[in-house]
């Protein structure tokens, strides 16, 4: 009975190590804001699409205002489609439970403009 003493060793590193892992995952879910997000938020969407006025003397347009389709319009239509909408300053493709090119207002999206490179 040599090993008697490992025992309660082991069942407190288990602890210990139980405990290290539910702090990680405490902190890496964490919304304190400290990590850099992809999303803007909304009240900055009008400074983050405009163009400024060297842009928009070299013949830039701005493509998106992040508010509305604009020029935006399904391929092969007259229209922005339905499936689609402007959400929190991004075009976003609305779910189907089939395919993109189901029957109805959906489909690709074009800009109803040509450009030249």
């Amino acid at each position: 009975m040599e090993w008697e003493w490992v025992q309660p060793k082991l069942d407190k590193m288990k602890n210990v190590l139980l405990i290290v892992a539910a702090c990680i995952v405490m902190i890496s879910c964490n919304p304190s804001g400290s990590q850099t997000s992809l999303m803007f938020e909304t009240d900055t969407i009008a400074e983050v699409n405009t163009l400024t006025d060297a842009e928009i003397a070299n013949g830039w347009i701005l493509m998106f205002d992040g508010k509305t389709p604009g020029k935006w319009r399904g391929y092969n239509m007259d229209h922005f489609p339905a499936s689609w909408s402007v959400t929190d300053g991004t075009l976003h493709c609305k779910a189907s439970k089939h395919d993109k090119a189901d029957a109805g207002d959906r489909g690709d999206i074009i800009f109803d403009e040509k450009f030249q490179n």
